[in-house]
């Protein structure tokens, strides 16, 4: 744990996205290099997010920014701040003291991971879809879904087949002969 006159902070770092993408582990090395010379103590890193910037910053039109949660000495910040501005990699860094910071909210939800459980749902989503429109798309056609057994056969036509009735009774269907009682016969008036 972090000793009584280190304070916590929170820095935001904007990084050019080509070297986010391409090169992740070297940014975050680059992070933490700039950490270690400033004696702090990290709790998180995360991206939080690559957007598109509003003004070109050396010649970029996006960044990503990563969010940084550390303890520190309030006297290594402005050297923290000085190795922030003359670093090629970082465009822009911010540090904050971290008031009122919690371990919930370092622990948060970044908007970059909103995104990455967004996209897995709608993918999931899109699946399903995909998968109930096959299985309405056979059943159209009289198929069986790929994911479901065939039906059974019918039961082979005879002279009388026994039928279950809804009561759970066997109820004897008529001849296939068409020959049925007399009683199934209409009756004339003589």
């Amino acid at each position: 744990m972090a000793d009584n006159s280190k304070r916590l902070y929170e820095a935001m770092f904007l990084v050019d996205s080509a070297d986010a993408t391409g090169d992740w582990d070297g940014v975050l090395a680059t992070i933490d290099n700039l950490m270690q010379r400033a004696a702090a103590e990290v709790k998180s890193v995360k991206k939080w997010d690559e957007r598109r910037l509003c003004f070109e910053i050396n010649g970029r039109r996006r960044g990503t920014y990563i969010l940084v949660y550390f303890y520190a000495h309030p006297d290594s910040i402005t050297g923290l701040e000085r190795d922030m501005q003359l670093n090629d990699q970082i465009l822009r860094g911010l540090v904050l003291r971290g008031e009122g910071v919690t371990e919930e909210k370092m622990a948060a939800t970044t908007p970059a991971d909103q995104a990455q459980i967004d996209a897995a749902a709608a993918a999931r989503a899109a699946e399903e879809a995909r998968a109930a429109e096959e299985a309405r798309k056979a059943a159209a056609a009289g198929e069986a879904p790929p994911s479901e057994a065939p039906p059974a056969e019918p039961p082979a036509a005879s002279e009388s087949a026994e039928v279950a009735s809804p009561a759970g009774t066997a109820v004897m269907d008529e001849p296939a002969d068409g020959a049925g009682d007399e009683s199934d016969k209409p009756a004339t008036e003589t």
